[in-house]
């Protein structure tokens, strides 16, 4: 099991920081990098699997390659908090 540093975990939030294009955009990643220094843990977002399936209009988007970079700088910055946890 693994251990939190708090108990407070934040739900996933629909942000709308994306452009349009459901990408990644650094507005995301600075809003889950500075909240991953004070939770115990953090549920991304809900993202849309096809365009005509979108919540609100400048959702994240999982529908295709071209989001892939992006999806993976979050993935990264979500590691690096759970490596620190397990120190």
């Amino acid at each position: 099991m693994m251990e939190l540093k708090n108990e407070f975990i934040m739900p996933p939030t629909k942000l709308g920081y994306s452009t349009g294009d459901g990408k990644v955009t650094d507005r995301h990643i600075n809003f889950y990098k500075v909240r991953s220094k004070h939770l115990g843990a953090i549920a991304i977002e809900p993202m849309y699997l096809d365009k005509g399936l979108r919540e609100i209009p400048n959702q994240l988007g999982i529908d295709n390659d071209d989001k892939i970079k992006g999806l993976k700088n979050l993935f990264m910055l979500y590691m690096k908090q759970i490596q620190r946890l397990q120190k």
